[in-house]
């Protein structure tokens, strides 16, 4: 029950979407699927991607869990439900949409959501990086070792080649002594004569080829630790320069994002700015919703905290404030009393901006409503 709770309140508030480990957790994810499906998949596939789940899946599913919960309790405490309550809820899911993208979502999405993802790459890509570094040395220790078996087996033959030439010598030497004790003197001379000749030369044959075999296997040896290193310094440089160049990239971007996220937040102030300053007072709103609600038949306006949360819901402004101008509109609060000369100038201004409302509106029973509610708060 209390994971629930928790779950719960973590998703109203908005926190999952924006924690580290459940922004990494769905990029490796994300990643590795695609991967399998598309192999030329990159970490900028996978980060549009991630960002496009923030807007269409994460803030969607929010904005949707806020505003069915409290329609689903206004429907239920509602005993009849009007086709006008149609149109006032989607002006409120409109604006209340607006409001959470400006206050919450944007705010969310380019100081915490954007740099947390960033970071994510950074951290994937790192990790990549030194997994196929690992790998470039696992194969140039395995073919060193490859080599050096080589080599090894190559040694290993010639030693064994040698070691029977030499019994092979020592076999004819063997025949040669004997022959010679059967033959005469003169025969024993020729023969020791040529065969120390013959010896001598296949001697010396057998170890000048020795001396070619020797160096033409150094050679090989050397060439291919030569051309080996060669193309592992070739293979690591080019890594280190693709990845130093993907760094850089990826920072270039996103310092431009930001520098483009701050530009924007800059124009949504502005334009925040200029809706407040074009936006009528918490009072004149009060006033313009007495009169609507006047001239549509509801006779009671009371000062009740459900009247508030209405106003609050329409006007998304302050509720205390809303609250005091229910009170001092109805009468039941005892500030009509103690009402200043400087209060009663700027009341007076606040009923001319809600009756100019409610003539550009077109609504004129409104405009005589609210002269007579000021009649009865300022009197004359």
């Amino acid at each position: 029950m209390k994971i629930t709770v928790k779950q719960l309140r973590t998703f109203l508030a908005f926190d999952a979407p924006l924690e580290m480990k459940y922004i990494g957790t769905r990029f490796t994810a994300t990643h590795s699927q695609y991967q399998q499906l598309i192999p030329e998949w990159g970490y900028t596939s996978t980060r549009q991607k991630l960002i496009a789940n923030y807007w269409f899946t994460d803030v969607v599913a929010h904005f949707a869990a806020m505003i069915s919960l409290p329609l689903l309790v206004s429907w239920m405490l509602t005993n009849h439900f009007k086709s006008g309550y149609l149109l006032v809820v989607i002006i409120v899911v409109l604006f209340s949409f607006v409001v959470i993208l400006v206050a919450s979502y944007w705010p969310s999405f380019s100081s915490n959501f954007l740099p947390k993802l960033e970071a994510v790459v950074s951290s994937y890509q790192r990790k990549q990086q030194q997994r196929v570094v690992q790998q470039i040395e696992e194969q140039v220790a395995g073919y060193h070792e490859k080599v050096r078996n080589e080599q090894e087996q190559t040694l290993l033959q010639f030693r064994v080649w040698l070691a029977a030439q030499q019994q092979k010598v020592i076999q004819q030497l063997r025949d040669g002594v004997a022959l010679l004790q059967e033959s005469s003197i003169i025969e024993q001379n020729q023969i020791i004569e040529q065969f120390q000749t013959k010896f001598a030369e296949y001697q010396e044959k057998v170890i000048q080829q020795f001396q070619e075999d020797l160096a033409t296997l150094l050679e090989q040896a050397n060439n291919v630790q030569e051309v080996t290193a060669e193309q592992i310094r070739s293979q690591l440089s080019a890594q280190r320069m693709y990845l130093l160049e993907q760094q850089k990239a990826v920072q270039n971007r996103f310092q431009q994002q930001i520098a483009l996220e701050k530009e924007k937040t800059g124009l949504q102030h502005e334009v925040i700015k200029k809706c407040r300053q074009a936006q009528l007072s918490n009072f004149a709103l009060t006033l313009v919703y007495y009169a609507l609600s006047k001239a549509a038949g509801n006779n009671t306006v009371e000062s009740t905290d459900h009247t508030a949360n209405l106003l609050l819901k329409l006007y998304g402004v302050d509720r205390g404030s809303l609250r005091t101008n229910l009170d001092l509109i109805t009468g039941t609060g005892s500030k009509r009393k103690n009402l200043g000369e400087r209060k009663c100038t700027e009341i007076r201004n606040r009923f001319d901006e809600a009756r100019d409302f409610l003539i550009e509106m077109g609504v004129p029973t409104g405009e005589s409503l609210l002269s007579d509610l000021e009649l009865k708060i300022l009197g004359s």
